[in-house]
């Protein structure tokens, strides 16, 4: 599983971040990426913003969609 940690990221950062993940795993299997936000509701939208762009499928948390600090795609 590729990994994309933002903790420690501005929000501009973090945006061209997730763009530059989401190509360079372009055709992964599915849930085979995460993205981990944190807590932050602002984080988090940032990233489902660039994924909703690309019309990337996701997951917010696990199977249980509990832990809302990270992104399966």
């Amino acid at each position: 599983m590729e990994i994309l940690d933002l903790h420690g990221l501005n929000y501009e950062d973090a945006q061209r971040e997730v763009e530059r993940f989401v190509h360079t795993n372009w055709g992964a299997p599915d849930n085979s990426l995460k993205i981990i936000t944190g807590h932050s509701q602002k984080m988090r939208n940032v990233a489902t913003a660039v994924l909703d762009a690309y019309e990337v499928p996701y997951k917010i948390g696990g199977q249980l969609g509990i832990d809302n600090s990270y992104i399966l795609i």
